[in-house]
């Protein structure tokens, strides 16, 4: 669990990297660029689910939404594309609540390794609530003109996706230790089951000899 966590993170960290070095060297072309990518992913993606709804069986299609969400995606596709200049302008605004969202997440890897009795993540909780100040600093200056607002929320990008890594290979060690030393949440869960099994095949025998202790005191 923790290994696919590690790949889905590094993948996420890469991506905002890049993102983030393109939005600061020519944020103009990039912008664009990126609101034609999605909008054609979408087109597609709503392309794909409604070609599904009509391949899946009869059956199935009175519990499936497939063909309503994907005429929805491909209309928003097409209005990204269409208006392009609209959906440049909200790019900042994207960019800033993920800047934040990415600062809550490293948050709560901080609280969940205070909870597993972890002390020293001051530097951790330093990171996330600079990604959270970067986000709210983007949030705050959408009226700014140009695209100086692009390549700030580019560099904050590039932050978010070093420190993602850096908080994630530290308090990965640090769970991975508590671990060893105190068992996975899946190994609790298998101590449980384990147990209850135990407690099932033993009730019976339980039982007959309760039974058997009251018949004993009955005829004394």
């Amino acid at each position: 669990m923790l290994k696919k966590l590690k790949w889905s993170s590094i993948g996420t960290s890469i991506a905002y990297i890049a993102a983030g070095i393109a939005l600061i060297i020519n944020p103009a072309v990039v912008s664009a660029a990126l609101v034609t990518v999605f909008g054609v992913i979408l087109i597609a993606i709503g392309a794909l689910n409604i070609l599904g709804y009509f391949l899946d069986d009869v059956s199935h299609a009175f519990y499936s939404n497939r063909f309503a969400e994907g005429c929805i995606r491909m209309l928003i596709g097409i209005v990204m594309i269409a208006h392009q200049d609209m959906m440049i302008a909200l790019i900042p605004l994207m960019l800033g609540l993920v800047i934040m969202i990415s600062g809550i997440y490293k948050l709560q890897e901080v609280v969940n390794a205070a909870r597993m009795g972890q002390k020293k993540t001051a530097v951790e909780t330093v990171m996330s609530l600079l990604s959270i100040v970067f986000g709210i600093l983007v949030l705050a200056n959408l009226k700014s003109s140009g695209y100086l607002l692009f390549q700030l929320g580019g560099a904050a990008l590039i932050y978010c996706g070093v420190t993602d890594q850096i908080t994630l290979q530290r308090l990965s060690k640090r769970v991975k230790k508590y671990e060893e030393t105190v068992g996975s949440p899946q190994d609790a869960n298998q101590r449980t089951v384990v147990d209850a099994e135990v407690i099932q095949e033993d009730g019976p025998d339980l039982q007959s000899q309760t039974q058997e202790a009251q018949k004993q005191k009955t005829a004394a």
